[in-house]
């Protein structure tokens, strides 16, 4: 296992994880996430040399794991942080999760990134993923709540 940020050899596992990502918990989701919006953001930002915004999991020469965000600096501490937008790892690979989110971790503080903030979609995956970051030393933050004003 290696952690790498983008690289365009990798395109079509991304492509592969995005579409997974979609199928696995928000079809139930119509209309509210564009897999391929999601693409052509990583696409546009690698455009704009922000490579060190998406880190990939590698295992056996493919990317088997994506996390991307933005990095922007804190309003209401002055600190630097990096919130995560999308972060999939296939089933099959998920053994290497914790190893990928402390690489990550590890690299932020490099960056003197101050704070790590991750999301988690209400999905029926939730709560399992929200003990996960718990345990990782997350603490919830705050709920969001969503109403789809153009289809309402």
């Amino acid at each position: 296992m290696k952690v790498v940020h983008y690289d365009d050899r990798y395109f079509l596992d991304i492509m592969h994880l995005v579409e997974a990502f979609h199928a696995d918990g928000l079809a139930d989701w119509a209309g509210r996430f564009d897999p391929e919006g999601v693409i052509r953001q990583i696409q546009a930002d690698i455009t704009k040399d922000l490579h060190d915004n998406a880190f990939l999991l590698i295992v056996d020469e493919h990317c088997r794991g994506v996390l991307y965000g933005f990095v922007y600096p804190c309003r209401t501490n002055g600190r630097t942080l990096f919130q995560e937008v999308f972060l999939y790892v296939d089933p099959a690979y998920r053994t290497h999760s914790l190893a990928f989110l402390a690489e990550i971790e590890a690299r932020l503080r490099v960056r003197k990134i101050g704070t790590f903030v991750m999301c988690v979609l209400n999905t029926p995956h939730a709560a399992a993923l929200q003990r996960g970051y718990e345990r990782l030393g997350f603490t919830l933050l705050e709920t969001h709540l969503m109403k789809d004003l153009q289809h309402a």
